[in-house]
Parts: C-alpha cells; structure tokens; sequence
C-alpha cells in the first residue's frame, strides 16, 4: 500500500509505486489523505516529519503520466498547508514557489489552486520575491494575460490572479494594465449605467460633466450588483499604476470609483481608494489633483476610524485573501500625507493627529519584546503619517509632540541597533535564522518611518532646542551610521538601510545647523571621519549627497577658525574638488555649496581654496587653467533651464569672492571670459531669477567703494550683508518613499529632505586680521594686478552691465531683484 497508516499517520512513502497504481486507486489515496489532515495541525505536522509531503511535493515536480484530477488532488493537499505560516516554512524549503510557477505554465487548469497557494505563501514571506526576469517569468506574465483576457475565465481563477499580481514586481506587469482595464470596462458598464442614472437627470448632467472638477463624489451603487470580480481588478491595477509613464482612466472608469467611495463595503471602497490615491499622485495634473485628494480623505478617513482596532488578518477580501499591507488605509493616508498642505490641515481640523498618536500607543508596547508583524505595520504607517504633519507647520509639531511617543521613538532606534549587529554576526558565522531577514526588513522599516518623523520635528529651531534636546537620541544616531553595510545578496535589505542611512544623515544635518544645541556634542563624536569615508568609499550617490549636505551644514556659522581647518582637513578639500566633477548633479550641487559656504564669513577661506585647487591633483588631471577658470567653464556648460541650484551655487561662490579682498575682486576682473559669462546670463531673459540674482551681487561687491569705509583693523570694505540670506535654509529632498537602486541617481524629490543651509555674505571683510586670506593676499601682492573700483566700474560699465542691470528696474522680477539692480546702479554710477 503506497498510501498507509501507522500509529495513524498517513504515509506517501514511494512515489514510483504510487504513480503505478491505477487512476481510482490514486484517488482513493489521496481522498485518504485530504481527509485526514484537513482542519487537523497535528496530522499535518506528522506528514511533514515523516517526510510524506516531500514526496507530495516531488509528485508536482514530476508530473507525468499523471492524471489532472490527481494533480488538482495534491495541489489541494499542499494548498493546505499554506494557511499556516509553520507549515508554509516548510514548503518554501522545498522550492514550493518555483515547483507551483511551473505546474502553472505547464497546467492551466491547476492555476485557480497553486495561486492561491503562492498568494499564502508570499503574504506570510514577503522577504521572497518570485523572479520574473526569467523565460519561466515570462511565461507566467503571459498566462496573466491569457487568464485576464479570456471571457470563459471562471470567477474564482480571476480572483486569485488578481490578488497575486500586488506580490510580485510591477515594473514588470506593466502589459496587463490593458487587459485589466477591458475587463473593468466590460463589468463596470452597467454599474457606469446606474450611478450616470442616480446622479443625473435627462436635462442636467452636470455631475458627470464635471466629475473631475467636482469634490464630492457620486451616489454608490448598492453592493449587491458589483461584480466580486471588481475589488481584486482595482487593487491589481493600483500596483502597477506606479510604474506608468502615462496612463488616463476614462471618465466612465473614474465616475464609478467615485461613486463607490460612498459604498457600504469596506472592501470596494478600500480597493477604490487604492486605485484612486495612485492615479491621482503619479496622473493628474496639480489642480485636479488638488481636487481628488478632497474626495479621497473623508472616505479614508472613516475607514481608519472604523478599522484601527483590525488586525492585518481582517483586512479581507472574502474569506480566503487578505489584502496586502501597503494597500491598506493607514498606508494610503501615509502617501496623502506627502502631498498637499490642505490635506494636512484637513487631517488636524478631524483631529486624526490624536488618532493616530492613540494608534502607535496602543500596538507598541514598551514591556514587549517579541511584537506582532500586525502592530510593527501599523505603527510604522503611523509614523509616516505623522512626518507628513510635521513636515511644515510648528503648531502640529506642538501638537504632536504633547503625546508620549519619545520612549516609543528611542526603543524603535536601540532595537534597529541590536538587530542590525545580530544579523551581520549570525550571518558572519554561517547561522542566519530562517527569519532573520523578515526580522531585519520590519526593523529597517518601522525604524525608517521614525526617522522620517524625527527628521521632520528636527526642522523646528524650538524643538531642537528643546523637545529633541531631552530626547537624547544623538548617539543612537551616530551608532546606525556607523554600523557595518548589511551582509546580505538582499538588494531590498541592502537599500533599506541606505536609505535609514540618508534619512538619518539628513537629521543630523540639521542636528549641526548654528542655532542647534547639538552641534558641541557632534564635533566631539569625530563625525568628521566617517563623513569622509562616506564621501570616498561609498557605492551609494544618496549617501555621498547626504554626507556632503551634512559637511555643508557643519560649516554653517563656524566662529572659531580651529574647528573649521581640523573639520575640513579631515575631510579634504581635494576630495571636495574631485566631487565637483561627479556625472550626479546632486552631488556637484553639495560640493560647491560646501566650497561657497567656506568662501564666506569672517573665517574666510577663498584664498586657501584657490590656491589649494590649482595644486589639486583633480586640477591638473582636468588640466584646469586656475579655480576662476574651472568655475567658468561648468557655468558654460551647464543648461539653465535645468542646473539652477547648481548655477545658483557657483554664482555665490563669486559672490564670496568678490567680497573678500583686493587680490580677488581683481582676479574676478581680469577674468574676461568669466565677466562675459555673467552678462551673458544677466541678458538672457530664460534664465531663473536664482540665477540672476547672485549674478548681480557679484557686481555690487566688485564696485564697491572701498574708501568710504571705516577705518579699523576689525572692519573696512563692506559688501552688504544680505546675498545669502535669502536661500539660508533652503530644503534638499531626496526620494526617498521611495526607493534606491545599485546606481542611485538621488533625485531630490518628497520623500528625503536635508536642510540646505549657507552661510551669510560677509558684512566685513578684515585688511589687518590674521586669518588666511589677508596672510595669502600679502603673498601674492605681486601675482595679480589690483584694480581700484574707479576703475572697476568703468570696465564693467564698458563692457554693457549697466545698461543690462538697468532693464531690471522696471521688469517683472521680484522686489529682491530690482532693490538690488537699484544698489548696483548706484554703485555703477558712484564715479561718473
């Protein structure tokens, strides 16, 4: 007897023997064993132990000779096993996934059991991701749309295909938005007919006309007459809309899943929502946009308040599917809450801050060790909601802040810490846990989410003063940049924790700014160190522009002329030069702000940077002519409409210069070609005001009357104050919800802000002080030419700036601008 029993456990104990008997005693025996361990754990467990589902398992890998009806017989018995994540574990030891994708390609018929298998499985693993790269993948994205497509499809096979699209990658599912989209159209036709039918009337039409201006959405249908088919349809489509370059819903498709925003279940308006919050994020245009988010958060909100006290397994589309956690409320409000201010202040007037403040308090529990996957998602959602906020407005952060979520905050990073270090240790002596890297994935991710939400209260100046003070979490952060790069082949794993890496590294940013209390005990933690390693040994550009961005913050309001050479010299202006010829815009960008922010102050280092360039080894590598010649060439180069920061950047640093002595104003002057650039620049009528107005200050500081000044050791030539304090605190974001790749490109975008921080034009430039420009500019007396203003002004004047800066006296510009243009003319005009 090939199927057994001893002690009563049923035994499959050779397959040869088995595929031998005939089709009704197969049957039979596997009727036998569907019996026995349906509903039971225990026989389960025994079949696994006694190695009889193993041999269940082989029957699929080797399938032929082998009837249909055995077939669906063993994929039912394995599907069984799938409910429970113990025994999942075991079938995924056995290569179930890829043992179920084939059976799939090679048995149609088999598809409707083996996905709902694999849709178990990847709910409870999704550390696993199924490949679709390969001719087997291929095959399989082929059969979605054949399943999709097909009209005889039953209900039950479209239902589990759609519900295993969410779990695997979207980039690669791209050629199912059409066939989804005609099945929708085909079962939401008389849906279309009804709402068109309740919101209208035969002589106005107007809620349909203008139901993508409008902000109250449509009458539902009842329930009862939407296809089962449909939820699963929309939360498919809701993961691939991400990945589409362009994609429109037609105005029927839209007009019903606004109408179904007001239905009785849960399921279709969550599904409708997640089709809905995507388009609306990644399709419409901001105006509309606007508009949708206005239908999208009442609804949301109302599932939040009626699903908080849910766990995950609630979340159900019938019965036998749950719906993944990134498509659950919490999540979709997390996405919102990126996006528009109105949405934020909306959120405060409900007084969902309360809500979700009472959320993370109630799933985290602080005497716990071991929590629930259930509780890290939630809480994780909810921090990510909270960042958004807290992104920008100090009184929510006030409000915010009266919650006890401190504790929960630091015992998130000290956990993160602890796991990190274990993970690489186990994994060093060959004894990584089955579960280590789902253990490390919800770490990285609830972790992540609160450093989101640290980083938003730390660009409040009060709360770095105070709130963020007590929390004493300026060592936890120095200890996850310092922790090892995770060991893992996990690209997932191993961009999580860049990403950890940045978002922290964008706190600490503004953990250093000049009016942070912070900025003693970070010079003492030797940051400048490991700083420089980032900047020289990391793969990542996310982690080279967060470091730079952060030296670049250090270096604002330095007073004492000791701690800016030993912080930069650890650092090494060579490296610096080097990186302002990266293929990264972002990082070149970091680079010259931090060469601007040193060219200001009264620590001025121009000189020394001059100096220092044209001994680089980059210099001369580039065979660069001189520092003023190399700036003037990346201006040359670069394309206006598109390298505005970075033109902006360069602009100031001659800004800097022509502010800090004689030697340089006529460095600036015998620059011809450099000169020219910058009438070029002020003429052309496409280039940004940001642009522009560096642009002019570099000619107020060049004119400027040197001998009306005071005569003191402490001041004499004074350029005006102000040219950098209008872009003091600008913000550089990087994206953060987003995602990193091995050759990240870093664009700045939502999800991963630094604050972009430069230093103030000096007000007083010293001829007698001791620092290293007026050392520099006594050596190099001989090397330039100085030119007095009288004759700066006629030169400049010659060579048409005054006749270009008067244009913008009475132009479109901003007030800014045309004070400054005022103040230029002044100057131009000082000697006539």
């Amino acid at each position: 007897m090939v199927v057994s029993v001893v002690e009563d456990v049923l035994v499959v104990d050779d397959i040869d023997k088995f595929k031998a008997l005939s089709l009704e005693s197969q049957l039979e025996n596997l009727k036998n064993v569907k019996l026995k361990i349906l509903g039971n754990d225990k026989d389960k467990e025994r079949l696994i132990k006694n190695g009889s589902l193993a041999n269940l398992v082989d029957i699929l890998r080797d399938d032929s000779d082998l009837q249909f009806q055995v077939l669906k017989d063993v994929a039912v018995v394995i599907s069984s096993f799938s409910y429970s994540k113990k025994n999942s574990n075991y079938l995924v030891q056995q290569n179930i996934i890829e043992i179920l994708i084939l059976s799939c390609i090679s048995h149609y018929s088999l598809c409707e059991y083996h996905f709902k298998t694999l849709i178990n499985i990847l709910s409870f693993h999704p550390e696993l991701k199924i490949d679709l790269s390969t001719e087997s993948g291929s095959d399989l994205i082929r059969l979605f749309i054949k399943i999709i497509s097909n009209k005889s499809t039953n209900t039950l096979l479209l239902f589990s295909t759609c519900i295993l699209l969410p779990y695997l990658s979207a980039s690669y599912l791209t050629p199912l938005v059409k066939p989804i989209l005609n099945k929708l159209s085909l079962l939401l036709k008389p849906i279309f007919y009804y709402v068109f039918k309740e919101n209208n009337t035969e002589s106005n039409i107007s809620n349909y006309d203008n139901c993508f201006s409008n902000d109250i959405p449509p009458n539902s249908p009842p329930h009862s007459i939407i296809p089962n088919e449909v939820s699963p349809l929309l939360y498919s489509l809701a993961h691939i809309i991400p990945e589409l370059d362009s994609f429109k819903l037609s105005k029927p498709i839209y007009y019903c899943l606004t109408s179904f925003l007001k239905n009785e279940s849960l399921n279709i308006r969550l599904a409708a929502l997640n089709v809905l919050t995507l388009y609306s994020k990644y399709n419409l245009t901001e105006n509309i946009k606007e508009i949708n988010y206005k239908k999208l958060v009442p609804p949301l909100i109302n599932l939040i308040d009626t699903t908080k006290s849910f766990s995950y397994e609630e979340f159900t589309i019938n019965s036998n599917y749950r719906v993944k956690q990134n498509m659950t409320p919490l999540y979709l409000l997390s996405i919102l809450c990126k996006e528009d201010d109105i949405i934020i202040d909306y959120l405060a007037n409900c007084k969902v801050i309360d809500e979700i403040c009472d959320i993370i308090i109630k799933n985290y529990s602080l005497t716990t060790k071991t929590k629930s996957e259930d509780a890290l998602h939630k809480v994780s959602f909810c921090f990510l909601i909270l960042s958004g906020i807290c992104s920008s407005r100090e009184h929510y952060r006030e409000q915010v802040i009266k919650f006890k979520l401190s504790p929960i905050t630091v015992d998130i990073l000290s956990n993160h810490i602890k796991i990190l270090a274990q993970y690489n240790k186990v994994v060093e002596i060959g004894q990584k846990p089955k579960n280590a890297d789902l253990v490390l994935q919800l770490s990285n991710s609830i972790t992540l989410s609160t450093c989101y939400f640290i980083r938003s209260l730390s660009r409040s100046v009060s709360l770095l003063r105070t709130y963020l003070l007590d929390l004493k979490i300026t060592d936890l952060l120095l200890k996850i940049l310092k922790q090892p790069q995770v060991i893992t082949d996990d690209c997932d794993l191993k961009d999580g924790e860049v990403i950890l890496k940045s978002v922290v590294l964008g706190i600490i940013s503004n953990f250093v700014l000049d009016f942070s209390a912070f900025k003693e005990d970070i010079v003492k933690s030797e940051i400048s160190s490991l700083l420089a390693e980032f900047i020289t040994t990391s793969d990542y550009d996310m982690i080279k522009i967060y470091s730079l961005a952060m030296i670049r913050n250090f270096l604002y309001g330095i007073n004492d002329n000791s701690t800016k050479d030993k912080f930069i010299n650890k650092i090494s202006l060579e490296k610096i030069f080097e990186l302002c010829y990266s293929p990264n815009v972002k990082i070149q960008e970091q680079c010259f702000n931090i060469i601007r922010n040193l060219c200001s102050g009264s620590l001025n280092y121009s000189d020394k940077i001059i100096s220092e360039f044209n001994i680089s080894k980059i210099a001369k590598l580039q065979k660069e002519k001189g520092f003023l010649d190399f700036l003037n060439k990346k201006l040359s180069t670069l394309d206006p409409a598109k390298d505005v920061e970075l033109m902006s950047s360069i602009c100031y640093i001659l800004v800097h210069l022509a502010a800090s002595n004689e030697n340089n104003r006529s460095r600036l002057m015998a620059n011809i070609s450099l000169l020219k650039t910058l009438l070029r620049v002020l003429d052309d009528y496409k280039v940004d005001s940001k642009i522009k107005l560096p642009c002019i200050w570099i000619i107020i500081n060049l004119t400027w009357k040197d001998d009306t000044s005071p005569i003191d050791n402490d001041s004499s030539s004074t350029p005006e104050e102000d040219a950098d304090e209008e872009d003091d605190q600008e913000e550089v974001e990087a994206d953060a919800e987003a995602e990193v790749d091995d050759d990240v490109d870093a664009d700045v975008d939502d999800d991963d802000d630094v604050m972009d921080v430069d230093e103030e034009l000096p007000s007083k430039v010293p001829k007698n002080s001791n620092n290293n420009s007026d050392i520099s500019n006594r050596n190099n007396n001989n090397v330039v030419r100085k030119s007095s203003a009288r004759q700066r002004v006629r030169k400049l004047t010659d060579m048409g700036f005054y006749s270009t800066i008067k244009n913008f006296i009475n132009s479109s510009y901003s007030l800014d601008i045309k004070e400054r243009a005022k103040t230029a003319l002044f100057q131009l005009n000082a000697y006539e």
